[in-house]
């Protein structure tokens, strides 16, 4: 039975059966006529590993744009090359996008920039410098954080020790100053990793299919991070569908 995307709710993960729910990379083997599966021959690698992340770290709403892309993704199985060029696309966005809203969120605004400025991720080389950078950023990252930690903790011990309003007021501006920057730190950090995979991605010995998906995972990780930290600060959403689209559009 293929899917009605005039009607189809996705849903979080694979499902044994239609009517337990459907993913988004299950719709598209549905509509590619293939078995039932969260692994379509017909779509690309990286970009499936993409959206079945995306599809289940998401709220339920959010979901349903990836119902848009069904149609697109089913043929985009493509040869080696393409698909190592598509890890890149994933390892620019975590670092060049999404580490630099996370950054920004923060107020780290130096080392944002720091990272905006980097070439673009188009091969291993410029993916060994994104890493190196992201690398050293995330140190400056992790100092901060481990130092608004020890604020957190100061704080709630003297609102225990007080226990007046405006102690408590003060413990909870540092607890949500200290939530955010370890929020940062871990999307820096796997930002890092999602560029430092690419060289063991586009090695001779890797297989696409095995290798690929460390970036792709960690540059999801990254944007989830980033989001996290994003939802303690009025900051703008970081949009997950700019690196789809460029994975659509390489060939």
């Amino acid at each position: 039975m293929i899917v009605d995307l005039a009607t189809v709710r996705l849903a979080r993960s694979a499902h044994a059966a239609h009517d337990a729910g459907i993913g988004v990379m299950e719709a598209v083997a549905s509509l590619a006529n293939e078995p039932r599966t969260n692994h379509p021959e017909s779509a690309s690698p990286v970009i499936a590993m993409f959206c079945r992340l995306i599809n289940d770290r998401v709220g339920d709403q959010e979901r349903q744009r990836l119902v848009a892309y069904v149609p697109r993704l089913v043929g985009t199985n493509a040869s080696r090359d393409v698909e190592l060029r598509r890890t890149t696309i994933v390892a620019d966005w975590a670092v060049r996008t999404v580490a630099v809203a996370a950054l920004s969120a923060a107020g780290l605004r130096a080392e944002a920039e720091r990272l905006s400025r980097l070439p673009h991720v188009t091969d291993v080389g410029s993916a060994r410098g994104a890493a190196r950078a992201a690398a050293t950023v995330h140190e400056s990252v992790l100092r901060a954080a481990e130092a608004a930690a020890k604020v957190s903790r100061a704080a709630v011990r003297a609102t225990w020790l007080s226990r007046t309003p405006d102690r408590s007021r003060e413990a909870e501006k540092a607890q949500g100053a200290s939530i955010v920057l370890e929020a940062v730190r871990m999307s820096v950090a796997e930002a890092a990793q999602a560029a430092a995979s690419v060289e063991a991605t586009w090695s001779e010995s890797a297989s696409t299919q095995v290798a690929a998906p460390t970036v792709v995972w960690a540059a999801v990780a990254a944007w989830a991070a980033a989001v996290h930290a994003a939802v303690q600060v009025p900051v703008a959403p970081i949009d997950w569908t700019a690196p789809l689209e460029r994975m659509l559009a390489t060939s």
